[in-house]
């Protein structure tokens, strides 16, 4: 690496002011808001936005201290309704917060779970697994 590499000035000021990074263009692509913060005081209420690509409504939560390495998101599902299913390339917890449903998780070899959930539930979906969540009553 150079060390006496040299840009314009034009451009110097450009990235000293970039905010705006991949991350944050997919997810206002997403049609959502981010909220940053160390703490959020009550994520029962957050406002959340039309989230058209999963089928709920959503927001997204970055933890100022980690920046977008540790970030994570609130999903609300409607009653009798499901997400759409989603193939992913990180590992996720997921906290129910409030209500109960069910969750199919499968992967490309065919292998496929359900299980019911409900307020207080905690749970992982692997990497590369595709998921699909739902409350009672959907699918009927």
């Amino acid at each position: 690496m150079a060390k006496d590499a040299v840009v314009s000035d034009d451009l110097a000021k450009k990235f000293a002011t970039e905010k705006d990074t991949p991350y944050l263009r997919w997810v206002r692509d997403e049609g959502l808001d981010i909220i940053g913060a160390h703490y959020v005081r009550n994520l029962r209420t957050v406002e959340l936005k039309p989230w058209a690509r999963r089928g709920g409504k959503g927001i997204f939560i970055n933890h100022e201290a980690s920046r977008t390495s540790n970030d994570c998101y609130v999903c609300e599902i409607a009653p009798g309704k499901k997400l759409e299913p989603q193939r992913q390339l990180f590992e996720e917890m997921i906290l129910v917060l409030d209500g109960r449903g069910s969750t199919s998780v499968w992967n490309d070899a065919g292998q496929k779970i359900t299980f019911e959930w409900k307020a207080g539930a905690l749970f992982a979906a692997a990497r590369e697994a595709v998921k699909l969540a739902g409350t009672p009553g959907y699918g009927q």
